[in-house]
């Protein structure tokens, strides 16, 4: 997660899929999809549909909210609470409601909804070992991803923000350490 990275068109997309993403569009407390312009811009983005109807912000909000409090147990060992599976549930239901079932899987009216059944789908056929939380606690970092490393040891949202970062404190605090003689 980056400073001042606040803006729909320019928020880095590291989640690996579009509901992690979309959870991860609060970024160091400031909500990213403040706006109904802000969603739309972001979906765009991420190539979802163009909305048939304008989402109202609340039904955004409260949908990344239950996305969040699902996927978040998920990816740091835990288990959702029964009652945010059935919050999901019929989000979901919701969404399928409003799709059309053609060759190769859902069509669905607006972004929300695609976003919704992708975290159903993420839940109910993802490797759910690779959904992880950023390491970077220090930070502090809250970003959901997938670790898509070869050997399933992936940490940090991105090498290039968080990675690095981590990099840069502990080798500060190696040679502070170094200087006081201390090993």
């Amino acid at each position: 997660m980056e400073a001042g990275a606040i803006d729909p068109r320019t928020i880095r997309l590291v989640g690996g899929d579009v509901a992690l993403d979309f959870v991860n569009t609060i970024d160091e407390g400031v909500d990213v999809l403040a706006t109904a312009a802000g969603f739309a811009v972001w979906a765009d983005r991420v190539g979802l549909p163009s909305p048939a109807r304008r989402v109202p912000l609340s039904e955004v909000h409260a949908a990344r909210a239950v996305l969040d409090a699902v996927l978040r147990p998920l990816a740091t060992g835990g288990a959702p609470r029964p009652a945010d599976l059935r919050a999901l549930r019929e989000l979901e239901r919701a969404a399928l409601a409003g799709a059309t079932l053609v060759p190769g899987g859902w069509r669905f009216g607006d972004p929300l909804a695609a976003i919704v059944h992708a975290a159903t789908e993420l839940i109910a056929r993802g490797r759910l070992d690779r959904l992880k939380a950023c390491a970077n606690h220090d930070h502090p970092c809250d970003w959901l991803f997938l670790d898509d490393s070869r050997n399933g040891t992936r940490r940090w949202c991105s090498m290039e923000g968080c990675g690095t970062e981590v990099k840069i404190r502990r080798l500060t605090a190696r040679r502070r350490a170094a200087g006081r003689g201390v090993s």
